[in-house]
């Protein structure tokens, strides 16, 4: 199955897409005559939006995916070679200014720029993007010098920077290294990676998990905010699934 038709068919099974499916399936039905369907299905959509935009829901199906990867403190690990930082959503360019600028999960940048500066990875390699690439501007920003500095743009997604980062490391002869990439992320990057042939360590950024899950009764009641959330954990689970159906982890 081609990516795009697969990238396709997997967001429309995402909460909003899904409801709004639902409801379109109910229209027809009700110009069919057919008025019970109609109810229930709407039903059935009301429902289903209105437990993936819940607080509650999406730090359980967040939280889940962070915890295979907990975060430790940087003094408790070893010096490594190399830092794999993943950049989808990391950084972009202003249309109007072509200013750079961080994006959604930049905290995978800044871990990578701390890593580096802790002296805990000598190199970090910049795996997917555009040329130039905006992460490279902003870890030499960061103080990380050039010659330390690798740059990987021909990936379009979590297999191909897996596969393309291989190629790399073997080139050079790494012996170590960290992953450093979104937190609900890592399950599938680590899986992606090892299936590979590179056992790294995961270094989680952009942590949104939080607890308790539930803190008062505002945590059943919708919130786009959650919605979003919840989308993108489901997008992690579906995609892992994907991932190993197809034998990429």
């Amino acid at each position: 199955m081609p990516f795009y038709i697969e990238k396709l068919l997997l967001t429309l099974i995402y909460p909003l897409s899904l409801a709004l499916l639902l409801c379109i399936a109910a229209f027809v039905l009700s110009f069919a005559g057919r008025a019970d369907p109609f109810i229930i299905i709407v039903a059935v959509a009301v429902i289903l939006l209105w437990l993936a935009s819940t607080p509650a829901l999406a730090s359980l199906l967040t939280n889940l995916l962070e915890e295979q990867n907990p975060p430790v403190s940087v003094e408790t690990i070893s010096p490594q070679d190399v830092a794999i930082m993943l950049t989808g959503g990391v950084a972009g360019r202003q249309s109007t200014t072509n200013a750079v600028r961080l994006g959604p999960t930049g905290d995978r940048l800044v871990q990578a720029a701390m890593l580096w500066r802790a002296g805990k990875a000598q190199t970090i390699i910049i795996s997917g993007g555009i040329e130039p690439p905006p992460a490279a501007e902003l870890l030499e920003a960061c103080g990380v010098p050039v010659a330390s500095i690798i740059v990987e743009i021909n990936s379009s997604n979590t297999h191909e920077n897996a596969v393309n980062t291989v190629a790399i490391w073997r080139e050079i002869g790494f012996q170590s290294g960290l992953l450093v990439t979104s937190a609900t992320h890592m399950p599938r990057a680590l899986a992606s990676f090892r299936k590979s042939g590179l056992d790294l360590a995961p270094w989680p950024a952009d942590l949104r998990g939080r607890y308790p899950l539930v803190n008062g009764g505002f945590d059943f009641l919708p919130d786009a905010g959650a919605l979003a959330k919840t989308t993108s954990a489901i997008k992690e689970w579906l995609g892992l699934v994907v991932y190993r159906l197809r034998g990429w982890a």
